[in-house]
């Protein structure tokens, strides 16, 4: 029985005829978010790490998701069902 020699990774990623696909930055920084759920408050905010975020009146007592970069929470992304992802901000008394 005679056994083929496999080329190497090298060999075969340069033999290979197929135009690379890069993906959109923006798909891409999506596929490391992390994602967590809170329930909005009577003030229409939630607290996450500590901080309060302004999410607004409409979402009192609703569980949202919460979709967030570990490495900055000064903005995160709310989804709720049958509403537009939208971004909330730290909230700023004074």
């Amino acid at each position: 029985m005679a056994w083929a020699i496999a080329p190497s990774p090298a060999v075969a990623y340069q033999s290979d005829r197929k135009t690379l696909k890069y993906l959109d930055p923006e798909i891409l920084a999506s596929a490391f978010m992390h994602c967590g759920e809170r329930k909005v408050d009577k003030s229409g905010c939630i607290s996450f790490e500590g901080i309060k975020y302004e999410v607004g009146l409409t979402f009192i007592g609703c569980k949202v998701d919460v979709i967030f970069d570990p490495a900055d929470i000064s903005e995160l992304t709310i989804e709720y069902e049958g509403h537009q992802p939208f971004k909330a901000r730290q909230l700023v008394i004074g």
